[in-house]
């Protein structure tokens, strides 16, 4: 799986390590911010990674937990942009249930209101870049209504 997947399936099931303060996430190798608001019907819970930081060349473990608060249905998207500085590496929206049923696992749309968590295992290339990666992620319900909002990074720089 291409890292801009992995991050996109992490981001749209919650699925990235919870910032302490604005000052701390800056130096963070790894994190996120959730935008989202109380009213949107994906409320992300927890979002970690093992190894913290991610390695390239080692399995990914995304863990997410979240709930959902009113019944998220079949034609739910997420809209995903990756960048590095201003480089725009990849903009995609993907549909949601696609994404659940090739990551496996017994979570699939439609979701009722409830607590879920998602885990999931990818193998990083070796190849990814020793940059750092910003992530925004924008999530739809099949009506177009907001789902989620996520912003994440991860900083593969030597030194970091």
């Amino acid at each position: 799986m291409r890292v801009s997947r992995l991050f996109a399936v992490a981001a749209v099931f919650g699925a990235l390590v919870s910032v302490p303060g604005t000052a701390q996430a800056a130096r963070s190798a790894f994190g996120y911010v959730d935008c989202g608001v109380a009213a949107d019907p994906f409320q992300l819970d927890s979002l970690t990674v093992t190894p913290d930081p991610p390695v390239p060349g080692q399995r990914l473990t995304v863990d997410v937990g979240f709930r959902v608060t009113e019944r998220i249905e079949v034609g739910a998207s997420a809209a995903v942009t990756a960048k590095v500085g201003l480089v725009t590496l990849l903009r995609k929206v993907f549909d949601i249930d696609e994404e659940l049923k090739e990551a496996g696992g017994d979570l699939r749309l439609p979701l009722e209101p409830g607590s879920y968590r998602f885990r999931h295992d990818v193998d990083l290339p070796r190849e990814i870049p020793a940059t750092k990666f910003a992530i925004v992620v924008r999530g739809s319900t099949a009506d177009d209504d907001e789902l989620l909002c996520l912003d994440l990074w991860a900083d593969f720089s030597p030194g970091r």
